[in-house]
């Protein structure tokens, strides 16, 4: 084979990964933003084991951005995290800023449908090969009104560790689109 077609066949393999990187099943990043941004306001919630959490979610960045402010508190100690979600092209993505000082990024797949985002882990910053970090997160609203649940994974390699969080809205924070 020729230097050429050396060229023209590397070219056409990254053209077919570009390809189907951008259309991955269910991939609707703008629909989900939409949603993420719904979901504006002050959040309560539990985990397993009693530790009580909050979320504060906002729209920033000229509606480009939504920014979470999450808080737990365990063994009387507040751990404060910070998670960006945006779109990248057509893929809603998040960067997730956490207390371990990794910086997990995962993309979005949203399903209408049953009203899931689900992120799955594409790669992070100062990520040691045994730390604890975030690696899958579904969001799901329920069926009641201003509520969520939300399953993350967080992964050292080799474990997983699921937890499930059920989150309630404040109303006074919320208006009644959510």
């Amino acid at each position: 084979m020729n230097r050429n077609s050396r060229i023209l066949v590397g070219l056409i393999c990254v053209a077919l990964l570009v390809f189907a990187a951008g259309t991955r099943a269910g991939n609707n990043g703008a629909a989900a933003f939409e949603k993420m941004k719904s979901l504006a306001g002050h959040w309560q919630g539990s985990a397993p084991g009693g530790a009580k959490l909050t979320a504060d979610i906002e729209v920033t960045s000229g509606g480009n951005s939504v920014l979470e402010r999450f808080q737990v508190i365990e063994g009387g100690k507040p751990m404060t995290m910070i998670t960006m979600y945006y779109l990248d092209g057509d893929t809603l993505t998040l960067t997730h800023y956490c207390h371990a000082g990794n910086q997990p990024t995962m993309a979005a797949t949203y399903d209408a449908a049953a009203g899931e985002i689900t992120f799955d882990f594409v790669g992070a910053t100062n990520l040691k090969a045994d730390d604890l970090h975030m690696h899958h997160a579904v969001f799901r609203r329920t069926s009641a009104p201003k509520r969520c649940r939300s399953l993350e994974e967080n992964k050292p390699p080799g474990e997983a560790q699921a937890t499930e969080k059920e989150w309630v809205a404040d109303a006074r924070a919320l208006s009644d689109s959510v």
